[in-house]
């Protein structure tokens, strides 16, 4: 749900709903008040631009651009710069946009306007040379900045990714994985360290490696796969964790808390996750079927019935117990989905006096 005032206030609510909501908005609000990467640049008297644009347009050709290599830019990879692809600009060529040639002296930093496949291309780079307008280059007299520059981009790749991916008005929208110079500007710079939760890091792995992949390749994507047999009993039981330890930060006393008591599965190739409220502390059960468990509502019947309509059921059997029938797909149990469905069930729960 978004009220209005959200609509209008915040400028990520979208995206971030796109992405799954409910908590990935709640973090990207607590970074809100971290100076951006644009300021840290500022504050620190570096230069920065984008490279050249091909055109005719305005028909510029200064004898700089000419005199230093130039690279193409697919030559930045995410682990390397390909200084093999170096080659001369034919004088002939005009430009419809060049910056000053300070933006390609080295030693400067290089950054290419794209996500990456597991981490942003960033380089301390020590050659002299052009590139075009996908590139961004920043260049400091200072050494030490560069250096924490690429410090910070190095130990914090998974947070800006994922900072970039629910913000970007650009990447996942009208491209898959281009990003645009401001999104890489607007970035909560990180100069040390960060406070993260256990919860934030999840989100932050759920969104980069399950959501965006989703958005970018739907049927294709890993969200939608069968869990494998290997990984089924980890990836239920990690679900089945995240979703008790939310709701035992409220409701866990000295006698009872959430667990995740049993796991069936069902036809269809869907999945029942049930959660007690009790004292004990016994592990998980998984079954292939439910004939072992008393619970009315969990009959073949009554769930074909019901995915008729809904995809997702969510039962309340008993006065301790939560059901959650699901299709068996990674994407239903994430932890970023095990904290949204934790939030609607302490909503339920409230509601009902609890």
């Amino acid at each position: 749900f978004v009220d209005r005032i959200s609509a209008v206030e915040n400028q990520y609510i979208w995206k971030n709903n796109l992405l799954g909501g409910g908590r990935v908005k709640i973090l990207v609000e607590k970074v809100k008040n971290v100076p951006t990467f644009e300021n840290y640049i500022k504050n620190n008297d570096c230069e920065v631009g984008e490279g050249y644009i091909i055109g005719t347009k305005r028909k510029l050709n200064p004898d700089y651009i000419y005199n230093i290599p130039t690279i193409p830019t697919e030559a930045i990879l995410e682990n390397y710069i390909n200084y093999d692809a170096l080659k001369s600009i034919d004088k002939s060529i005009k430009f419809e946009k060049v910056p000053p040639k300070i933006i390609f002296e080295s030693p400067n930093i290089i950054i290419r306007e794209n996500i990456g496949k597991k981490r942003i291309p960033i380089h301390y780079n020590k050659k002299t040379f052009s590139y075009k307008h996908q590139i961004i280059g920043i260049v400091s007299k200072k050494e030490r900045i560069l250096k924490s520059i690429i410090y910070s981009f190095e130990n914090f790749n998974e947070f800006y990714r994922f900072y970039m991916f629910a913000t970007s008005s650009y990447l996942l929208i009208n491209r898959n994985t281009a990003l645009l110079k401001k999104d890489v500007m607007n970035i909560p710079f990180i100069e040390q360290e960060i406070h993260l939760s256990e919860f934030d890091k999840k989100i932050i792995s759920d969104v980069n490696n399950f959501t965006q992949d989703f958005i970018r390749n739907g049927e294709a994507s890993k969200a939608v796969k069968l869990i494998p047999q290997s990984k089924f009993k980890n990836t239920i039981s990690d679900y089945g964790q995240e979703f008790s330890k939310v709701l035992n930060l409220i409701y866990e006393d000295k006698n009872k808390h959430f667990r995740l008591s049993d796991v069936v599965k069902l036809k269809n190739s869907f999945i029942a996750a049930i959660f007690k409220y009790d004292s004990k502390k016994d592990a998980t059960v998984f079954h292939k079927d439910n004939s072992k468990l008393n619970i009315e509502a969990l009959t073949d019947f009554e769930i074909s019935k019901q995915l008729t309509v809904n995809r997702i059921i969510k039962l309340y059997p008993d006065k301790d117990t939560i059901v959650f029938v699901k299709p068996n797909q990674y994407r239903y149990w994430l932890s970023l989905i095990a904290y949204r469905d934790a939030d609607k069930c302490f909503s339920d729960l409230s509601k009902l006096g609890y």
